[in-house]
């Protein structure tokens, strides 16, 4: 995988992203040791927020919701260990390992936008562990995005 810092002008600020040059999806512009340290810290927390994901998930068995609470509490296990790969490949190779926790949690959240999460919205639909993470948006919308460097090539 190939990745470039482009800048932009999105919703009307000026800034660096890093892009995907493979599928023109756009990051945050995180330094290495800013991206290893955030692997770090959810390498740490993962266990706790998988725990409490399982333990909404019972709460919702509770109230009858029996075939998806049981597969949900599950798939939180699932998708807890799969996190932590991703997190800890990412210590060696931090745009990829990014790359791969954003998409395992967008999955985790039913790939719910990181717009509807708990945190922006009241009564969001998601809430993800690692929201920075997240894809900022893509190098072809061209409706919201304006670049201001050249795009990366494909390779």
């Amino acid at each position: 995988m190939s990745f470039s810092t482009v800048t932009l002008q999105k919703d009307e600020s000026i800034r660096p992203f890093v892009c995907d040059s493979s599928s023109g999806d756009l990051y945050n512009n995180d330094d290495f040791l800013t991206l290893r340290v955030k692997f770090s810290l959810i390498a740490l927390t993962i266990p706790y927020y998988t725990i409490g994901n399982m333990g909404y998930h019972v709460y919702t068995l509770v109230e009858g919701k029996i075939t998806e609470s049981l597969w949900d509490i599950v798939s939180d296990a699932i998708y807890g260990i799969a996190v932590l790969f991703s997190v800890l490949s990412g210590m060696v190779s931090p745009l990829e390992g990014r790359k791969l926790e954003a998409i395992v949690e967008n999955h985790w959240q039913k790939g719910v936008s990181k717009h509807q999460d708990c945190r922006i919205v009241q009564n969001g639909q998601a809430c993800y562990l690692a929201y920075c993470f997240q894809t900022c948006g893509n190098i072809n919308d061209r409706g919201t995005i304006r670049q201001l460097t050249p795009a990366p090539s494909a390779h």
